[in-house]
């Protein structure tokens, strides 16, 4: 699927939720030009932000996400290597039920 511009764009709003948001609905999408949006998101103030740009990429394909992958395990913070190991590792290759509970 092509992720839409706007979807793109909105992984740049100012809001954190809206980043959130947006950087789960691009990994659902799964569109490769994401992939720059989806890497400035490793560097966001919000650690949530942060583990869903992180989530997202692991469910990409290609070099470019592999690359800002590897180059988010060199960070300081062990919550992001950790869940940058995760993706790399393919545990992120399923749906994520967050923000929602999976049905029952």
């Amino acid at each position: 699927e092509t992720a839409p511009a706007q979807l793109i764009e909105a992984a740049g709003d100012t809001a954190a939720s809206v980043r959130q948001r947006a950087a789960w609905a691009l990994g659902q999408i799964r569109d490769a030009k994401a992939v720059p949006a989806l890497g400035k998101l490793v560097g966001d103030p919000s650690s949530d932000v942060r583990a869903a740009g992180l989530w997202a990429l692991g469910n990409m394909e290609g070099d470019a996400a592999q690359a800002v992958l590897v180059q988010a395990m060199q960070s300081s913070d062990p919550g992001m290597r950790a869940e940058a190991a995760r993706a790399l590792g393919g545990a992120h290759h399923r749906p994520w039920p967050w923000p929602w509970p999976m049905p029952r």
